[in-house]
Order: structure tokens, then sequence, then C-alpha cells
């Protein structure tokens, strides 16, 4: 069929469209991307300091404290920040409220979440610390966490995702300069006095962020939304066992290993975890939009994520190379005891393509209203991945743990893509 020039002009404007639109989700990425790779940079510095400075063993106990502490983070404040992603996206003028509601909903829940976490550690694989400062780790790294993570969704609720990548850059330094204090110019290399230190910084970073948050987007209503807080459990519980399964790794592999091979293991685990950070600004420049486009229906959504096909397996490429160059170097620079890392990291390095696969299924779900069915498929995930890698540490140490994991998420996205398809493909299709 011979096109009219009318339809080949409206092509070409259509094929330009595109073009602009790509190029201009380059630049954002870039111009966000810049303070995450300064974040990554300042967090190796930490990350060595700390794992040098501890030790093999002290490292491997901190790393079970860590662990614990990055599930726990999604669960308290129950889903708030997502919620107030969403309401914002929607509608603008809702932000005081939600961000009241989410500030309340982290006070009520992290003294319940710091004590359940003390109860797993005490009731299954106590720690040789004093219990106090399992509970103060613990509790410092949640709060940290959570208050960093908070902070940027809001900022990527107003647009701002280079501010917030910024927010990230700030919050690293201030961790590398209490490990600088702490380990370099102190010379100390105790675990209990580095959570003391470590709390210490958490209090003043959480001040700090919600400082700015109060001065630049306006205070915080103070209210309790229950209707808001059943919309966020599915958040909450999806979240929660996306982390559980990213680091419920170091938390099975002590069961089954001595404290010096767990620190050979988390190092190269905090490795690939670094690594994750690119996948996440991309995700974080794109969530609102889900939410958008998910107003059509699951097709709509689904779309889109294809469009972010391309783009989020580009990054998730470069993120595991990048790894596996960082991880050569690790055992030199870490010292005596880490000589594996680098193999391990490797390996895990391999994980982190199918991670980045994963996130636009997801959030296409999440993005049309079936957030509930991705809270389904993660905690089945999540107790998947715990009995596989339960499995491979028990018949075969870190490298059956290495293989579990990364053939763990590889499963879990085509699981996610095949819902997606299979579940828009019984919408009708989009106009």
């Amino acid at each position: 069929m011979i096109e009219s020039e009318e339809e080949r002009t409206a092509a070409r404007r259509t094929l330009a469209e595109r073009m602009r639109s790509s190029s201009r989700h380059v630049v954002r990425f870039g111009a966000a991307l810049a303070p995450t790779v300064g974040a990554l940079a300042v967090q190796l510095v930490t990350f060595a300091i700390t794992a040098r400075g501890l030790g093999a063993a002290s490292f491997g106990t901190y790393n079970v404290i860590l662990a614990l502490a990055a599930f726990g983070t999604e669960i308290v404040g129950l889903g708030s920040a997502d919620v107030l992603v969403r309401a914002v996206a929607r509608e603008g003028t809702a932000f005081r409220t939600h961000f009241g509601h989410m500030l309340a909903s982290i006070v009520a829940t992290l003294p319940l979440v710091t004590i359940g976490g003390l109860v797993y550690l005490v009731a299954t694989d106590p720690l040789p610390i004093p219990i106090w400062a399992m509970a103060l780790g613990l509790c410092a790294e949640v709060l940290v966490s959570r208050m960093s993570s908070s902070t940027e969704l809001v900022m990527v609720a107003h647009g701002h995702t280079v501010l917030a990548g910024w927010f990230r850059l700030s919050g690293a330094a201030l961790r590398a300069a209490a490990a600088a204090l702490y380990f370099l110019a102190l010379g100390s290399g105790e675990l209990v006095g580095w959570i003391v230190a470590v709390s210490l910084q958490a209090a003043l970073t959480s001040g700090l962020f919600l400082s700015f948050l109060i001065w630049r987007y306006g205070g915080p209503i103070g209210t309790f939304l229950v209707g808001q807080t059943r919309t966020g459990l599915p958040f909450c519980v999806n979240q929660g066992a996306r982390a559980a399964q990213s680091n419920i790794d170091r938390v099975v592999l002590a069961h089954f290993a001595d404290a010096a091979s767990l620190g050979v293991y988390s190092a190269a685990s905090r490795m690939m975890q670094v690594g994750l950070f690119p996948i996440q600004v991309a995700t974080r420049m794109t969530y609102p939009r889900f939410f958008r486009e998910g107003a059509n229906g699951l097709a709509a959504s689904r779309a889109y994520a294809v469009r972010l096909l391309p783009i989020y397996l580009l990054v998730g490429i470069l993120a595991g190379g990048a790894v596996v160059a960082a991880a050569r170097v690790l055992p030199l620079v870490l010292g005596v005891g880490y000589g594996e890392t680098f193999e391990i990291g490797s390996y895990l390095a391999l994980s982190l393509p199918a991670m980045a696969l994963q996130y636009p299924a997801a959030d296409a779900l999440t993005g049309a209203g079936h957030q509930s069915l991705r809270a389904v498929i993660q905690i089945a995930a999540a107790l998947a991945f715990g009995g596989l890698m339960a499995v491979g540490a028990n018949l075969w140490g870190a490298f059956g743990l290495v293989a579990a994991f990364v053939s763990a998420h590889v499963t879990l996205a085509i699981v996610l893509w095949a819902t997606t398809f299979l579940l828009s493909n019984r919408e009708a299709p989009v106009a």
C-alpha cells in the first residue's frame, strides 16, 4: 500500500518525537547518575575502610546485622513512602498529609521492627556482642536507611530525581566520615565501638534529612491515615520480600560457615549490593510514570515497561561489569583474609542483569493496581530463595549459595514478565 505524503510526514514526526524522548531519558539518567556514581565511590571507600578495620570475622558478624536491617527497613513505615509517591504523582496537594502519615508510621513501627530483629538474633544465632549492641546496631541501621530512602522518594515524587541523587551522596559521605574518624583517626577496630559510632551518624543524618524536607517541601500534617496504611501494606510486603531475597544469603550462610568465611562472602556480597545503585537510579526516574500509565490499565503500563527494557538490561550489564572489575582489586584493598572475594564477587555479579529486568515488569504490575499480586509473587520468591540457598550452602558452601542466588533471580525475572504479559493480554487493547 502506497503511503500519502501526509502519512510519511506524520511518521517522520512520530519518529523524531520518540528520538527526542529517548534523548531526554538519556540526559536525565546521566544527570541523576552523576551523584550516584559519586555515592558509589564514597561507599566503596567506606566499605574498604570498614572491612579492613573490623577484620573478616567481625565484618561477617556486622553483616548479619546489616542483612536483617535491610529487611527491617522495608517493614518500617508500612509502605507509607510508596503511597506518598503515588498520591503526589496523581495530586500534588496531598503531600503534607501523606508526609505526616509517613513520619507517624516510621515512629510507630521502628521499635517493633528492632525488637523483632533482636528476638530473631537471640533465638536463632546469638552474635558474639552484647544484646544492647545488637539492638542499637539494628535500630541505627534501620533508621538511617529508612530516612534516607524516604527522603529520596519524597524528592522523586516531586520530580527532583537529581536532587535525590545528591542526597544519596551526602548520606554516603557522612557514613564515610564516621568510618574515617573511627578506624583511621582513632585507630580503633572494635565492633561494639563502631556500632556506637554508626548510631550517632544515623541520628545526625536522619535529623538533617528531615529538616531539609520540611524546609523544602513544607511541614507534615500530624495524622495517621488508617485507609492508606491498608494501601501501603502490599508495598511494604513486596519491598520486604525483595529485601529478603537480596540479603537472606548472609543470614543463611551464618548458620553454615564460620565468622571469617562469612566475612569473605559478605565483602563480595557488599560489592554486588553497591552495583544495584545504578539500577535503582533508573527505577526512581521511571517509578512515578508507571502510576500515570497504569491508570489506563496494565496493558498501558506493560507497554511502557517494554520500552524501558533495553535501557534496564544495559544498565544491569554495565553494573555487573563494574562489580567484576572492582572485585578484581578487592583482595588487595581489604588485605589478609579476603582472598576469595574476587571469585565470589564475579559470580554474584551475574545476578545484576536479572535483577534489572525484574523492575520494569514488577513496577508495571504496581502502577496498574496489581500491587497485591506482586507482593504474593515476591513473598513466594523469598520463601523459595531461603530454601534454595540453605540447600546450596549446606551442600557446597559459599559457592553453592552463589549458584542458588543467581538462578533464583533469573527465575524471578521470568515469572514477573510472564505474569505481566498474561494478565495484560486479558485486558482490552490500549487505544
